[in-house]
């Protein structure tokens, strides 16, 4: 993993990266303590799905859990799953709730769905929700 570390400790250089550059974060902030961004990989943008394979091959064959609300499924959770089906063993859940609120009930929820056996959860949404995802 890459690791970015954040070294002239102002509040506006974590605020100027993009959300991709936050992938591997280290962050020593002016509070006195560090803070680590543990997701690995952050994509965003045109075309990133057809990525996912060549992204997730180290996975290959292993059990992925795909997380979505319903509007992101519509618009791109059937073509993950198309591009991911024949080489991962899928699983999913899908906020049914219009607009998603990311409360401790949602949490709770997510965490009760999540296989034991899951190698990798995929966050596939529109930007609040993979951050709340990845607090």
């Amino acid at each position: 993993m890459v690791s970015l570390l954040i070294m002239d400790n102002s509040v506006e250089s974590l605020f100027s990266l993009n959300l991709e550059a936050l992938a591997g974060l280290n962050y020593k902030c002016p509070c006195g303590r560090s803070h680590k961004v543990d997701i690995q990989v952050i994509r965003m943008g045109q075309g990133v799905l057809d990525e996912l394979p060549i992204l997730l091959k180290a996975f290959e064959a292993k059990k992925l859990f795909l997380i979505e609300d319903q509007n992101t499924f519509k618009v791109a959770g059937e073509k993950v799953e198309d591009l991911l089906q024949d080489d991962f063993k899928l699983s999913r859940y899908i906020f049914s709730e219009d607009p998603l609120v990311p409360n401790e009930r949602a949490l709770g929820r997510l965490l009760v769905e999540i296989p034991e056996d899951t190698s990798l959860i995929v966050g596939i949404g529109s930007e609040p929700l993979m951050t709340w995802l990845g607090s």
